[in-house]
């Protein structure tokens, strides 16, 4: 019997360590210098890689893949061309999430930004996701789901239920 509750011990300690655990250094590294370059793809207008880069988990949720396609390029169209971002900041994750198969990181992002003379701070955050195993990751932009916090459980299902999700706002200044 003494065994049997050790080894449940264990197994309970092994689920809660998988479902909230630290990336390596090598790997926070990494992918706060991806976040980078996608937040300057984003600045520039650069629909195509910012496509590729998308996890495409948000593609039902926004009427399919073509239907992304088209509003990603009209929206980023329109930041290149109005909005002129000044200092942006990627922080590394806190905690690497186990959902079902996926790897989940939630990637602070700060940034000032002008348009039309006006002057904001935004924070938000990247919600980077990959097979169990791989390095390369797909993100979702965190801004977007975080009004509905519902959202990124329709994106990924299994996502533990107790995750709080980073602040995002957008301030003017």
């Amino acid at each position: 019997m003494k065994k049997l509750t050790c080894s449940l011990v264990v197994f309970a300690l092994s689920v809660l360590v998988s479902a909230a655990a630290s990336l390596s250094k090598e790997d926070a590294v990494a992918l706060v210098k991806r976040v980078e370059v996608l937040q300057e793809k984003v600045a520039v207008g650069d629909a195509d890689t910012i496509l590729k880069a998308t996890h495409p988990s948000v593609y039902p949720m926004v009427g399919g893949k073509e239907n992304y396609e088209s509003m990603t390029r009209k929206s980023l169209a329109f930041i290149s061309e109005n909005v002129t971002f000044t200092e942006t900041e990627v922080s590394a994750p806190a905690k690497l999430y186990m959902a079902g198969d996926k790897e989940v990181c939630f990637v602070p992002v700060s940034a000032m930004m002008e348009a039309r003379g006006m002057k904001a701070r935004t924070t938000s955050f990247s919600i980077a996701i990959r097979d169990k195993g791989s390095k390369e990751w797909k993100f979702v932009d965190g801004g977007s789901v975080a009004k509905d916090p519902t959202l990124v459980k329709k994106l990924l299902p299994k996502l533990p239920e107790d995750i709080v999700l980073p602040p995002s706002k957008i301030e003017e200044l």
